[in-house]
């Protein structure tokens, strides 16, 4: 999960071997460092942020994740608050996940338990100055005192509180600059992002409208969400983001989706990229998989591969299918 640093001449107080405190991701404007900050909470929600084969290795006993966005810190001047008021406003936390005394005293004695991933530094506009500089040397380290906010992220980012939790950093590459005065265990790059895996990792319709809200800012050509729960009205959300997206290959196998997604389907596809469709092991029925092979048919389908296996198609419908042969398009049912 975590990089070694990327040049040996980068200031660094972390080895291959042990695991860094501080981390800055960098990538251009669409590449996809929300939808990875977004992975690597619901990794860690399911217990899969570490890669297999580490679970004798020292990696670190996360507790506690908070995901906070810059572009929401941005607050008037004279707004202060303390470190109990800026990890309630993680997007991750909702009326039955706030925090109370007792378990912010617990986090500040074991800070090592927490991974704070403030995304999107360079939505921080006008207060950035803020942070490289030494305005928060101006106010005390005591977490429950209320000051600026900007002096606040400062501490938590230079390791003055919370010192010993895991902090992650995401950045336009240019705004990234300047923070080179704050030194990073570890400075990574995301070059290019292409696909999205997102399989069996309970996925539901919330989730998806997560995802499909990014999405189009990206160059992602494939997106997996095999073996979720994504219902027909995720499919429908899915669907209103396509066209605004560069994906050709669409998975969805596994899922809850009946003949009113496919139908949804059936209407987006000739507005869209797909060049590959896999919808095996949902609800489809007969009456489905004809609306599908019927679009097959149009001059403004792109589709070349649609795979309809392990629904409730029954046996009658799956040969007059195959019988149509339809041309340039590989049909497994």
């Amino acid at each position: 999960m975590f990089l070694c640093p990327e040049n040996d001449d980068q200031k660094s107080t972390a080895s291959c071997t042990n695991n860094p405190k501080s981390i800055i991701l960098t990538g251009k404007a669409g590449i996809g460092k929300y939808l990875f900050c977004h992975k690597m909470v619901r990794d860690w929600s399911h217990n899969r942020l570490f890669e297999e084969g580490q679970e004798n290795a020292k990696v670190p006993d996360f507790r506690f994740v908070f995901l906070l966005k810059f572009r929401q810190l941005v607050l008037p001047e004279e707004k202060s608050l303390n470190l109990h008021d800026i990890l309630n406003r993680s997007s991750l936390l909702n009326e039955h996940s706030v925090i109370d005394e007792p378990l912010l005293q617990y986090m500040i004695e074991n800070p090592e338990k927490l991974l704070i991933i403030l995304d999107g530094y360079n939505e921080y506009n006008t207060h950035r100055e803020k942070i490289t500089g030494d305005f928060e040397t101006r106010y005390p380290n005591d977490p429950h005192e209320k000051i600026p906010v900007p002096a606040l992220i400062a501490k938590i980012m230079k390791g003055k509180m919370l010192n010993g939790a895991v902090i992650l950093i995401s950045s336009r590459p240019g705004e990234a600059e300047e923070l080179n005065e704050i030194v990073f265990d570890v400075r990574c790059d995301i070059q290019v992002l292409f696909l999205l895996l997102l399989v069996v990792c309970e996925l539901d319709d919330e989730c998806v409208k997560i995802i499909c809200d990014m999405l189009p800012r990206t160059n992602i050509t494939l997106l997996e969400l095999d073996g979720n729960y994504i219902t027909d009205v995720g499919v429908k959300i899915i669907c209103d983001m396509l066209p605004r997206t560069k994906i050709t290959d669409l998975c969805l196998a596994a899922n809850n989706i009946t003949d009113v997604g496919d139908r949804i389907i059936c209407d987006m596809l000739p507005r869209t990229k797909i060049t590959t469709l896999a919808l095996g092991g949902n609800y489809i029925t007969d009456v489905g998989a004809q609306c599908l092979c019927s679009v097959l048919i149009r001059d403004d389908c792109r589709l070349e591969v649609l795979d309809l296996q392990s629904n409730d198609i029954t046996s009658e419908c799956k040969l007059s299918l195959r019988q149509q042969q339809i041309p340039g398009v590989k049909l497994l049912i």
